[in-house]
């Protein structure tokens, strides 16, 4: 393996693949204005057919939720805790920092790594 034109023709590919993934999402943006400016569902040009498709997602107010499960349940059972809410451990960051300055925290906890692999590609800049 030539690994000089591996890198190469990876180069080539990403640059090749950026330009039409900005080219096609800008033509997805007008072909769905467009048909959305007609009142059309789908249409037929080229053999391509597009279909603009409408479709709405139901989400939860974790807030309003949280305040109709508290109240409900208070209602109904009292001071007992409601099993629909978890009670999440999470670090209190303020008194650690306290406790990290102050030197009373092993050093293990401190070092965790975790090793993240990502590859970027670039057009390199010509020599002179």
């Amino acid at each position: 393996m030539d690994f000089d034109k591996v890198v190469a023709h990876y180069g080539e590919l990403d640059a090749q693949i950026k330009d039409l993934s900005k080219e096609r999402d800008e033509d997805k943006s007008a072909i769905k204005d467009e048909l959305e400016r007609q009142g059309l569902s789908d249409y037929t040009a080229g053999g391509y057919k597009v279909t603009r498709q409408v479709s709405y997602r139901t989400t939860i107010d974790e807030e309003k939720m949280l305040n109709v499960l508290k109240t409900d349940w208070a209602e109904r059972y009292g001071s007992m805790e409601c099993p629909y809410i978890k009670r999440v451990e999470v670090v209190d960051m303020e008194a650690l920092e306290a406790v990290i300055y102050a030197g009373e925290l092993s050093d293990e906890v401190m070092k965790h790594k975790q090793e993240v692999v990502a590859l970027k590609c670039s057009k390199a800049k010509k020599e002179e």
